[in-house]
């Protein structure tokens, strides 16, 4: 990961409310993305968690993101080591289910099994649960 000091002003500038408040949904992905690409998200993840759920508040399992920018918020979690809550990880990876197989590429496939090796491999075992709960279709299609 690339560490640039003048970068962890910026987005300490940026991650303010008022800041956050002004992004679109798709903006706040990328910003998340990219935040945590460079290695500019805290250590315990509050910044991400934050991010998550303006994200999440401003979809639905009915008005999903588009499978890129899902693949882009799994991505971030596992690249900044977080686990989700049930109920957060649950919408995201429905918008995944609900996709017919041959729209995620290869790469985007390898990530969605890197994030479920993540969870499967987490000493808490709600982690693990989440994924075990999950109706077939959806586990199938992730793995």
């Amino acid at each position: 990961r690339i560490r640039i000091p003048e970068l962890a002003r910026i987005y300490q500038r940026q991650r303010r409310q008022q800041e956050l408040a002004r992004l679109l949904t798709m903006g706040m992905v990328r910003f998340l993305s990219s935040a945590t690409r460079l290695g500019l998200v805290d250590e315990a993840g509050t910044d991400v968690r934050e991010m998550i759920c303006r994200i999440l508040a401003e979809t639905s399992p009915h008005r999903p993101l588009p499978a890129d920018d899902v693949v882009s918020i799994i991505a971030s979690l596992l690249a900044s080591g977080i686990v989700l809550p049930d109920m957060q990880l649950r919408h995201i990876l429905s918008w995944i289910a609900d996709l017919r197989p041959g729209q995620l590429a290869e790469r985007d496939l390898a990530t969605l099994r890197q994030y479920s090796f993540f969870l499967l491999a987490q000493v808490e075992g709600s982690a693990r649960f989440t994924l075990q709960r999950m109706p077939v279709e959806m586990q199938t299609q992730i793995s």
